[in-house]
């Protein structure tokens, strides 16, 4: 997925936020020669973990149930999972939402795939995906990675 987060907040000063983004689950034992978690089963949470790119926050805690404070980054962020850790301070912090709003460019399929062979039906909707998760203002190969 691409797409904007949006982190709405109340209290919680001094409470710190990490959103890590993931394209897969890692596993210890599959780390490389080069220090780079390898994936193995992409959705592997029992036996893996997640590493990624990350969004520190550090809550001022200045928002209420009615004006709450918000997060939202300039930028997409990529990923397949998103685990959220928050370490509250003295104060309790009331997470009111957490969302995305899907970014991408404005494809318009005027195609589609039919085929004898059952186990090629996920193709099309595979290959569509990553093309919609491909483009922006440029096309990427891979726009975690990139």
């Amino acid at each position: 997925m691409t797409g904007y987060i949006s982190l709405v907040l109340s209290a919680g000063k001094s409470a710190d936020i990490t959103l890590t983004y993931a394209e897969a689950y890692v596993q210890e034992e599959h780390v490389g020669q080069d220090h780079v978690a390898l994936k193995k089963d992409r959705l592997d949470q029992k036996n893996g973990h997640l590493e990624g790119y990350q969004d520190n926050y550090h809550a001022a805690g200045l928002g209420t149930q009615d004006d709450p404070e918000i997060y939202e980054p300039f930028w997409f962020r990529t990923f397949r999972f998103v685990q959220l850790h928050i370490k509250t301070g003295a104060e309790p912090l009331t997470l009111q939402h957490f969302d995305y709003q899907e970014t991408g460019y404005p494809l318009e399929v005027s195609t589609s795939v039919k085929t004898s062979d059952e186990s090629l039906s996920d193709i099309w909707e595979i290959s569509e995906r990553t093309l919609r998760r491909c483009m922006h203002e440029t096309y990427e190969d891979c726009p975690y990675y990139e």
